[in-house]
């Protein structure tokens, strides 16, 4: 088996893992048993799905800067531990949980509004 594990190309380890790839797609792709590569590239895989998770995770918080409510929910139960019912928002060790989930409202609302006025001004010829 050290002629297969000498086969891996470590760089397209790192990329296949870092767009998600799993453990038995990457024991496809190579033609060697998971456990194989676990054993010898442990250390890689980790960092590669660690930088995987570290990508998204900026792809949401762009998102949730652009005013997508999804994302900014999504941030918000993962990260600050809401929950999906509205009235059982825990707060955060300041009590602030119920004031950011507003704050985020009230955010998203503004966006909304920016953009109807966008299209409104478009539509009608004025610049914006």
């Amino acid at each position: 088996m050290p002629d297969l594990i000498d086969s891996v190309d470590v760089h397209v380890l790192e990329q296949l893992l870092s767009i998600g790839a799993t453990d038995e797609e990457l024991a496809d792709y190579f033609g060697v048993p998971s456990e194989l590569l676990e054993e010898h590239y442990s250390a890689i895989m980790r960092k590669g799905r660690a930088s995987m998770r570290m990508s998204l995770r900026r792809d949401l918080f762009q998102m949730s800067r652009q005013g997508k409510p999804t994302a900014a929910k999504f941030l918000g139960l993962q990260h600050l531990g809401m929950e999906n019912n509205p009235k059982h928002f825990p707060n955060d060790q300041n009590g602030n949980a119920a004031a950011l989930l507003e704050a985020l409202l009230q955010g998203q609302k503004l966006v909304e509004r920016e953009d109807e006025a966008k299209k409104r001004n478009s539509g009608s010829g004025l610049a914006g």
